[in-house]
């Protein structure tokens, strides 16, 4: 699927859009599919937050496990208890960055 028709399904709430994206092994891929995933309360995607709360690959600074991370949180499936400043602001901003 071609980058902009796929933000634009995940947008929509395509939750195929969202699950390929998740799977992808691409770190721009999985951070906005976590950040879909969060912003329409997808919670069936648990597993895939989980997986990927342990992936320590970068993408501006933040590791996509802190994504996931903050997303688990968010999303009231694994309350966060770490220290991790970026979790925190992750958590704090509920992804409301992204102007979805």
């Amino acid at each position: 699927m071609e980058w902009n028709a796929m933000i634009k399904a995940m947008k929509s709430g395509d939750k195929e859009a969202v699950s390929y994206a998740l799977h992808s092994s691409v770190a721009i891929y999985e951070v906005n599919g976590i950040i879909f995933t969060v912003l329409h309360k997808m919670t069936e995607f648990g597993n895939e937050l989980l997986n990927l709360s342990k992936n320590d690959e970068l993408l501006m600074g933040y590791r996509v496990g802190d994504f996931a991370t903050a997303g688990l949180d968010i999303l009231g499936i694994k309350e966060y208890e770490g220290s991790s400043e970026h979790v925190k602001k992750l958590i704090a901003s509920k992804f409301s960055f992204y102007g979805a």
